[in-house]
């Protein structure tokens, strides 16, 4: 079941915490019914105490065995883990399978089975046949169960149909649904309008204003972003979701002391989030903070067996780049070998590799990787386009031009699928303006997202994808470069 963290910040809820965990203490257990202890046990598990949330539901078992919600708990922990088996033992011990929330659970179990179109046939035969079932549920609570089931399995499209078939749209936990489903689906806008309604309502939902936040994060209105975080703590200073989405919004915005400043608040409370600890390194990176930087690299490369393999990854080749522009070339190469542990594709350690030969005037060294890169790929249009950004970066504007031109000139109009943002930069280096601003048309049209990596360090940190063009042709027009 979805619960909101207002209600987990409630002093209902409080309460209800304080007391079971004294009766913890005491050794006394609390009288308590199950469904107030498997609230507990979703507390737990949202953060991240999942033994303390094993237990409470073990507990709610011995003394309500067959209990709808607690084994509704381990049944879909079961499916989590993808222990289908188990899943079917949890829901077998289950004594009221009329329940509505049993039938959804058999439906998810035969989603989470790999068979979408049964499980939709299940559910839909329960609801066209509600009336005439032995079964204590309004239609509305059995769509707003299926729907939540089907979004808990990312399953965007199906939860927001079955969330339609509810005649109250208007109520406040079908609103908050359908802006979690639009969330899902990548409506970002569409979620953030529907959480400015419900904050309306109710302007003191920390969890709204968080769910906003991420929202306006998403869609890149970052300004807005901001101004929700910024309400979401002054409610509740120490909420994670919001010191995190603080963070990301000051990084993205190229706020980087700041942002490093709401990472560590935030790392107070996941002290191993491997995704914040790369970006505070990537931040002391960006600041020029190198031995910064190096401490928190080197926490993830130490950590690597518990982290993101990319982040390690990344963590490895951001301490070559360091590395090499600390002039220890061999050192540089030896961490892009010890990389390729954490990565599924050496193509890109070996462009770095050339990349660093480069950037110190080995030429041929670098021709002999990027040829070795090219033979190893399986993508030679990817390949070519980091060789270019690689080549760009050590200032070969020249070369550049030349082998994109002669490598456009081989493909037909229309085939290719990106490189000209890049160009355009490289273009406008080389002072060839016109085609500068061919190739940011094209970029433009075809691949967007190069134009924000490519003109990087000219850009604004606020400035929104669909602005970029603009602002780097008036650029040109205006002879500001």
């Amino acid at each position: 079941m979805l619960i909101s963290d207002d209600y987990f910040n409630s002093n209902k809820f409080r309460n209800l915490l304080q007391q079971y965990e004294a009766s913890l203490e005491s050794g006394s257990p609390a009288f308590m019914d199950a469904d107030d202890l498997t609230d507990i046990a979703d507390y737990y598990q949202m953060t991240g105490d999942n033994g303390r949330a094993e237990a409470t539901v073990d507990f709610a078992l011995r003394i309500y065995p067959g209990s709808l919600f607690p084994l509704v708990f381990k049944t879909r922990k079961a499916l989590d883990n993808k222990n289908i088996s188990l899943a079917e033992e949890y829901y077998e011990q289950i004594k009221d399978k009329n329940a509505f929330e049993a039938n959804v659970l058999h439906a998810e179990i035969i989603l989470c089975g790999g068979d979408m179109v049964a499980a939709e046939q299940e559910l839909l035969h329960i609801y066209e046949n509600l009336e005439d079932m032995d079964m204590d549920a309004e239609t509305d609570d059995f769509c707003f169960c299926a729907a939540e089931m089907f979004f808990d399995r990312n399953e965007g499209k199906h939860a927001s149909e079955w969330l339609a078939r509810i005649d109250d749209q208007e109520a406040t936990d079908v609103r908050e649904l359908r802006g979690k489903i639009s969330f899902l689906l990548e409506r970002y806008k569409e979620a953030s309008d529907i959480f400015q309604r419900l904050l309306d309502e109710d302007p003191y939902s920390e969890y709204y204003w968080n769910m906003k936040s991420t929202a306006d994060y998403m869609n890149q209105d970052y300004e807005s972003a901001l101004e929700s975080i910024d309400y979401a703590l002054a409610i509740n200073p120490d909420t994670p979701e919001a010191l995190i989405t603080k963070a990301n919004t000051l990084f993205t915005t190229k706020n980087f002391e700041e942002a490093i400043k709401y990472y560590r608040k935030y790392l107070q409370f996941a002290p191993d989030d491997d995704f914040a600890v790369i970006n505070i390194a990537i931040s002391f990176c960006s600041l020029r903070k190198t031995e910064a930087a190096k401490h928190f690299f080197c926490w993830l490369i130490k950590h690597a067996d518990g982290c993101n393999p990319k982040n390690v990854l990344r963590a490895y080749q951001e301490m070559a780049l360091i590395l090499n522009d600390e002039n220890n070339v061999d050192e540089a190469i030896r961490f892009l070998d010890e990389s390729k542990k954490y990565g599924d594709d050496d193509t890109e350690t070996e462009i770095m590799k050339g990349h660093i030969y480069l950037s110190n005037g080995m030429v041929n060294e670098s021709h002999s990787q990027f040829i070795k890169a090219f033979s190893m790929s399986e993508d030679y249009h990817n390949t070519l386009i980091k060789i270019m950004m690689s080549m760009l970066d050590c200032g070969c504007y020249d070369s550049v031009y030349d082998i994109f031109t002669k490598y456009r000139n081989g493909h037909k109009e229309g085939a290719l699928k990106g490189g000209f943002g890049y160009m355009a930069m490289c273009c406008m280096e080389l002072k060839r303006y016109d085609e500068a601003k061919e190739y940011l048309k094209l970029a433009e049209r075809i691949c967007p997202e190069e134009l924000r990596i490519a003109f990087y360090n000219m850009l604004p940190h606020d400035i929104q994808e669909k602005d970029i063009f603009k602002y780097i042709t008036n650029k040109i027009e205006n002879k500001e470069l």
